[in-house]
């Protein structure tokens, strides 16, 4: 499970048969799923990309930003075969962030000297955060 609002990755224990366990562990609808390699598959909320994003994340090789939580399932019964340190370097995690722009002004009145400052406005840029693997086994909640 890799989770943007952490910026983490780490295993889920869960049973497979349990009945829509891939949408309510995303935390999404509609679920969609591409292929990470020729042994697992990448599951991502498809109805992700709307307004009011706060982060996106690329997967090595695919061409759409991937939101919101993606799980990462084996292909088989077997758990994943790949590392969690593997799967973090192959994704990259991007969210915006805002900078303030601060205008000082300076002026004296009496002999005293006045600082004064203010926000005048926000830039904002996107900015790539590491996804740190967390290797702590949690259960579904």
């Amino acid at each position: 499970m890799i989770d943007p609002d952490t910026s983490k990755i780490c295993k889920k224990s869960f049973r497979r048969n349990q009945g829509a366990f891939i949408a309510d562990a995303i935390d999404c609808d509609v679920v969609d799923v591409i292929t990470y390699d020729s042994a697992h598959s990448l599951y991502f909320d498809d109805a992700g990309l709307r307004n009011g994003l706060n982060h996106y994340m690329m997967l090595d090789g695919y061409p759409d930003p991937l939101i919101g939580k993606l799980l990462l399932l084996s292909n088989s019964a077997e758990e994943p075969s790949v590392s969690m340190l593997e799967v973090a370097g192959r994704i990259q995690l991007y969210k915006p962030v805002l900078d303030p722009v601060i205008v000082a002004t300076l002026f004296e009145a009496d002999d005293v000297v006045f600082h004064i400052s203010a926000v005048e406005k926000f830039t904002s840029r996107i900015e790539r955060f590491a996804i740190t693997v967390d290797t702590t086994l949690s259960p579904w909640p």
